[in-house]
């Protein structure tokens, strides 16, 4: 997936770590715009740390599950600011991604020019 330049540039800025399946970490860092991440690194002052499973990590970017209910299922951990992840999950273009094994979200739709 890729983030939306002007929806990123418009949400600020922000630092969020992020542990999946509670033995990988990162740090995510949304600045100017872009989104970064370091692996094996976090924050030692993130504005949210979100604790969660990699496929309901992939279900959360792509727009099928939101952090608040998985937070009340038990499938998710978040500690400071959670309005953070909410702004996160609303910068990714899922419009330019496609299921097929062979096409990435980079990749146009059939009949769109890049």
């Amino acid at each position: 997936m890729i983030v939306d330049q002007i929806k990123a540039e418009e949400a600020g800025n922000f630092t969020i770590n992020l542990k999946l399946d509670d033995k990988d970490e990162f740090a995510l860092d949304m600045h100017n715009g872009v989104l970064n991440y370091a692996t094996g690194h976090q924050y030692k002052e993130a504005d949210a740390t979100l604790s969660i499973a990699k496929l309901d990590m992939i279900g959360y970017v792509a727009g099928k599950a939101a952090i608040a209910d998985m937070v009340d299922n038990g499938k998710a951990k978040v500690s400071g600011d959670s309005g953070v992840l909410d702004t996160l999950s609303g910068l990714f273009d899922t419009d330019n991604c496609h299921d097929t094994p062979k096409r990435s979200c980079t990749q146009p739709k059939q009949g769109l020019k890049s």
